[in-house]
């Protein structure tokens, strides 16, 4: 089974990470004789090698607060291939899309993608169900939409000879109606390589700060635990775990943050796990590489102090 087009829909904030992973995985999957990014405007260079061509998809009306515009926007580009699979990330902005881009379509959508397989002319498609305790199989009809898990699958090299295309998408301004609020500025959580992650044991929105002022300074992505989110005292967008998203950072610092199961199928896959609890019997350290028994707040306000900038200390006095 080949397609005519895989089409690889790119419309996340860490574009980057995400188009490298999401070709090495088409690649691997070996399903189309053409491969094509599709990029909303103003989302980075998605230029990586096994790429037959990037198309960039520009409108004022385009961007993370319409998932409604883009998914009409792709659906136009793409509605002249009538052989074709759709790739997004599984980011939940991605599905936001792939979900409304299916309806459109009239096909298919399946959502933590982890493998595509083809045999003769037979697609199986494998995700994980029961927040990644099983993998789950199933054959599908095409064309069809997929969200791939991508915190496993290592980037393509960059190609800085693929050629881009600007096409401009024509977007009903009905279609425009999302506002964003709460937006964090930096690395998107499911592609960080360094996650500062907080729970119930950092008391309130004080012991909430410095977990987003250590991530800040160490250039990292912010999660917390479901207690947490609920609390208020954190965005609902940086919740780990079976209720929110996966991650696989090369470093997982928890604080403050007991370990149960419903947590930890968010990030078992982290490559160095570090964690800081009161409890010296929590759950997490038997997960953990490095664990502390000490006082989350305390721990999170020392780890400041000593990765600050040399000088700044002075500077803010």
């Amino acid at each position: 089974m080949q397609f005519d087009t895989v089409f690889l829909v790119l419309p996340g904030l860490s574009l980057d990470e995400s188009a490298g992973s999401l070709t090495s995985f088409a690649l691997r999957a070996d399903l189309g004789s053409k491969l094509e990014a599709l990029v909303l405007p103003d989302q980075g260079d998605a230029r990586y090698k096994g790429l037959d061509q990037v198309t960039v998809l520009e409108s004022q009306a385009l961007g993370p607060a319409n998932p409604d515009g883009a998914a009409q926007a792709v659906a136009d580009y793409i509605k002249e291939q009538s052989d074709a699979l759709v790739l997004f990330d599984d980011t939940r902005f991605s599905q936001q899309i792939a979900v409304r881009l299916a309806a459109i379509m009239g096909v298919p959508a399946v959502t933590h993608v982890i493998d595509l397989s083809k045999k003769a002319s037979i697609l199986t498609v494998h995700k994980k169900v029961y927040s990644g305790s099983l993998i789950q199989g199933y054959r599908c009809n095409v064309p069809a939409v997929f969200t791939v898990d991508l915190t496993a699958v290592p980037p393509a090299e960059r190609d800085e000879a693929i050629p881009v295309i600007h096409k401009e998408a024509t977007v009903d301004d009905n279609d425009a109606q999302f506002t964003l609020s709460d937006q964090n500025q930096g690395p998107d959580l499911s592609t960080a390589r360094l996650v500062v992650a907080g729970g119930r044991g950092l008391q309130d929105k004080d012991g909430a700060a410095l977990v987003n002022s250590l991530a800040e300074q160490l250039n990292g992505a912010v999660g917390a635990s479901r207690a947490a989110v609920d609390a208020g005292w954190f965005a609902t967008s940086t919740m780990v775990g079976q209720s929110g998203k996966t991650v696989a950072p090369d470093l997982y610092l928890a604080a403050g943050i007991s370990g149960t199961i419903q947590h930890t199928v968010g990030m078992d896959k982290s490559k160095c796990v570090v964690a800081i609890n009161t409890d010296a019997e929590a759950p997490i350290f038997d997960l953990a590489d490095y664990g502390l028994v000490a006082d989350a707040r305390q721990a999170l306000t020392e780890l400041i102090e000593k990765t600050a900038a040399p000088g700044s200390a002075e500077e803010s006095n």
